[in-house]
């Protein structure tokens, strides 16, 4: 109450076996005036609601909302007589009077009922009194203020950009990424969360950087990344950034050789579009490398100029449309013997005319050359075709 009452009442009564009636012929009261103030609580925390599962940092942030948070508790006032209460404010005013902006009451805790406004700093100003309505005083009218929340549930800005090392497309299965830092409007900046692909894992880290990430495909792969604040709050959007891995074609088939006196046909095929080539030595001697330029996933090479019955050594060699340049290890072949005639008889010989017959040791290509002295001047193919006969 804003005055105090003191009201006495006495009954008196005569001693037992007495008529005379007691008279009360004074009275005497002392009234000692309380004139000193309480002290303010010298202890204050706060909690994002009653429950007390989390706590929260005096001048830190949080993102307890009415009508649970947050939530606050003090003590340590005292007074000579007793302290009898707490005018209490909450909200964004720093300066304001807890006397007349705020509310009296009686208990040590208050617990926030007004919606709050996102990247707003709040402050809980306490003033005590006594019960002769004695209240604490400070000229320094700062010292009010017990506990600062800042209420944020914004998130940090977009990253502006992402770039990706190496740039462009590239046969590398190690990337690394930067980003400049975002702009927050309340809580400060705490991590970052990123993954690779669509359905990658989430993973956290503390700068704005990140190495030795592997792609998950060939051809476009996507980083993703975005900031996390102090009190949890996740940027609404990812930053992305497309990075380019690019295989090199490899053997999917083959390969094959058939060798002949003087040539050998190597054919393969290739996962990928890249121009074939064969490079063939004999010991530790280059021999020759022949090939194609058009990009193609069948190959098919003839390296001629080789000697018969030999051995020899080859190596295939590709290049892809990504100028990925790749090759095998060596493989081992033996060029055949060259064909020779056997069985040649002559028959029917007529004056201009003649039957000539042979047989070859393999398949082969045939050509007669006759005359009447050497050299022969007269030359007859027999056919297109490969035969023995």
């Amino acid at each position: 109450p804003d005055k105090d009452y003191f009201q006495w009442k006495a009954t008196l009564s005569p001693p037992s076996g007495q008529a005379n009636t007691p008279q009360l012929t004074s009275v005497d009261i002392k009234y000692i005036a309380d004139t000193e103030n309480p002290t303010n609580p010298t202890t204050t925390n706060g909690w994002t609601s009653s429950a007390k599962t989390t706590e929260l940092t005096n001048g830190g942030y949080g993102s307890a909302n009415a009508p649970s948070g947050p939530y606050f508790e003090w003590s340590g006032a005292t007074d000579d007589v007793n302290v009898y209460g707490y005018y209490v404010y909450f909200g964004t005013d720093n300066t304001a009077e807890p006397l007349t902006a705020g509310t009296f009451q009686t208990g040590t805790s208050f617990t926030n009922s007004t919606s709050l406004t996102s990247d707003t700093t709040y402050y809980l100003r306490i003033r005590s009194r006594d019960n002769t309505d004695n209240k604490y005083t400070n000229a320094d009218t700062s010292v009010y203020t017990l506990f600062t929340y800042g209420y944020d549930v914004t998130g940090p800005s977009q990253i502006e950009y992402v770039n990706a090392s190496p740039s462009g497309c590239s046969k590398s299965n190690s990337y690394s990424f930067t980003w400049p830092v975002p702009s927050v409007a309340g809580a400060p900046l705490d991590h970052y969360v990123y993954k690779v692909g669509p359905s990658g894992a989430e993973t956290n880290v503390s700068t704005n950087s990140v190495s030795n990430l592997t792609p998950y495909q060939e051809g476009a792969n996507v980083f993703y990344i975005k900031g996390v604040d102090s009190t949890g709050n996740v940027a609404t959007n990812w930053a992305t950034v497309v990075f380019c891995h690019t295989g090199a074609a490899i053997v999917s088939d083959g390969p094959y050789v058939e060798a002949k006196p003087s040539a050998i046909i190597v054919t393969w095929s290739t996962n990928k579009k890249s121009a074939g080539y064969v490079r063939v030595t004999q010991g530790n001697t280059y021999v020759s490398e022949q090939g194609h330029t058009e990009f193609a996933l069948n190959h098919k090479v003839k390296v001629l100029g080789l000697r018969p019955n030999q051995n020899y050594e080859y190596q295939l060699r590709w290049i892809d449309e990504d100028a990925n340049l790749s090759e095998s290890g060596m493989y081992s072949t033996h060029t055949t013997a060259e064909p020779l005639v056997q069985d040649l008889t002559v028959s029917e010989i007529r004056q201009t005319t003649a039957i000539v017959s042979f047989k070859v040791t393999s398949a082969a290509k045939a050509t007669l050359r006759y005359g009447r002295s050497l050299p022969y001047d007269t030359q007859i193919s027999l056919g297109t075709d490969y035969g023995v006969s």
